[in-house]
Order: structure tokens, then sequence, then C-alpha cells
């Protein structure tokens, strides 16, 4: 499976203000650098938890099937999506119906009837799903998470490098404690 971004979160769910504060920045010098550090911190949340918390547009393609049919999504809370059977050409044609598979969001499972996968079990990239994941209303993160993330934004901004000559030692109730509740553990 390849899993291509297409359309980027439109806000993020720390500010640029947030992560001054929790920097202790009073001017803008360093906004480029914040924005990159929060885009980090989300990004390393929802691959933590296998879940988006802000909106954004991701485009999965699969190659040929094995016999079971199923289709796992590595982000689970989809809130629309749209699939399309790839032709010999490459290009992407008509979309798939409501009696061609079973749509499990809670687990981010697909799977597809047998008459679908008899037309695409030899083509290479077969299946492009798009999907719109995540939440459209950023407030609905919760505190302990916007907190991680900020410890996590604080710690960028304050160890720059990769090494260091001070022994750093991690403190007690850190992000990793804050996040450890959400963590998705594939079994």
């Amino acid at each position: 499976m390849i899993v291509e971004r297409i359309a980027d979160a439109k806000a993020e769910v720390i500010s640029l203000g947030e992560a001054r504060r929790q920097c202790r920045i009073d001017g803008t010098d360093d906004d480029d650098t914040l924005r990159i550090h929060i885009e980090a911190a989300r990004n390393y949340v929802e691959t933590l938890m296998h879940n988006a918390l802000v909106e954004s547009t991701y485009a999965f393609y699969f190659e040929c099937f094995q016999a079971s049919y199923k289709i796992f999504l590595p982000i689970v809370s989809i809130t629309t999506f749209e699939y399309k059977i790839a032709a010999n050409t490459g290009t992407y044609g008509g979309s798939l119906t409501g009696s061609d598979y079973h749509m499990d969001t809670e687990q981010g499972l697909i799977t597809l009837n047998d008459s679908v996968m008899t037309d695409l079990y030899a083509q290479s990239n077969a299946i492009k799903i798009t999907a719109v994941t995540g939440q459209a209303n950023i407030g609905i993160v919760k505190g302990d998470i916007k907190l991680a993330m900020l410890l996590m934004i604080g710690h960028w901004h304050e160890n720059r490098e990769n090494t260091s000559v001070v022994q750093l030692n991690e403190i007690p109730l850190g992000a990793k404690d804050l996040l450890a509740p959400y963590w998705e553990i594939a079994l």
C-alpha cells in the first residue's frame, strides 16, 4: 500500500501563539521553526495513535490482493471516502457502490466482495481510495494530548541539536506518559 497526503490540515491543533507561550518567546523570529515543530508534534501523535487529529485528505493506493480481499487503512477516523477502480491504462474510473464493499470505520477495515476482486486481481495499484480523515473541529482534541504536543514543541525548541554534552533525563509524567492511554497497539 502507498499512502499519500494530498491535502494537509487546514488548521493545527496547537496555535502559533500557544507554541510561543510554551517556549516563552516574545517575538516572531522563530515562527517558521515553531510551525515545523507544531506539525511534527501533530504527525508524531497521529502516528502513535493511528488516528488523525485534524482534517486531512489522503490517497491510499493498493496493489494486487490476496484471497482475503480485506484492506486495512492506517488511519481509522474516516469522515468521507471515495473508492475508484483502476483501469489497465492507469487511470481511475468508476466508483465502487455500497454493495461492492463493507466498511468498518472503527477498525479501518474495508472488505471487498468477490465479484469486485475478480476484475481487480491482476492489476497493479488496482484500487485508489481517497479519504478525508480526522476532525473538522480541532476544539475537540483532549487537553492531555495538547499538553503532550506542547511539551514536545518546548523540548525541540530548547534542544535544537541531536546531541548534548549535558546528561538529560526524561521528566516524569512527560509527553509519553500523557499519550500512553491513546497508543494503538497492533497485535
